[in-house]
């Protein structure tokens, strides 16, 4: 892939926090069975690692995106507006992310994939530039994309 621009994805601090809430209960519970334990700190460290590993990639006029699990494209010039999202239950099938706060691609037509869903989710971590390559390739898509920060907005704490 020629001319490519690489993205990895935003890291929620707040995901990796109920990570831990979710694996740290079978870990108490079974601290003296030292297999469990192992395996339960192996499986987090593996999800961890696994959601770590996503990125995004601006080739041509495709978008594609990659993990540890599968991977799909998507054609640029498909792509009707860009949103902000934090909506939780936004998550799965759609979502391409390890973070709450997100970009919600609409498309003009549902993509090629298992999910056929005509949105998708993606969280890049240097979003301004991600989406200005967008618009570049495909100046029609609508942007509304508002950023609001602060302290107590604990969607936004990504690594």
């Amino acid at each position: 892939m020629e001319n490519e621009k690489v993205f990895r994805s935003r890291f929620s601090v707040l995901f990796i926090v109920i990570l831990l809430a979710m694996f740290a209960p079978v870990i108490i519970l079974t601290y003296k069975i030292i297999p469990i334990v192992v395996l339960t700190v192996g499986l987090f460290f593996f999800t961890v690692l696994a959601f770590s590993k996503i990125q995004y990639i601006i080739s041509g006029d495709t978008l594609y995106f990659e993990s540890v699990f599968y991977s799909w494209s998507v054609k640029i010039s498909t792509i009707v507006s860009i949103k902000r999202s934090y909506n939780l239950m936004d998550y799965f099938p759609t979502n391409s992310t390890a973070s709450f706060k997100k970009l919600k691609l609409q498309l003009m037509e549902p993509r090629n994939h298992p999910y056929s869903e005509d949105y998708f989710h993606v969280s890049p971590v240097r979003e301004q530039e991600f989406i200005e390559i967008l618009k570049t390739i495909n100046p029609n898509i609508k942007v509304d994309v508002p950023d609001k920060k602060g302290i107590w907005r604990i969607w936004d704490w990504d690594i």
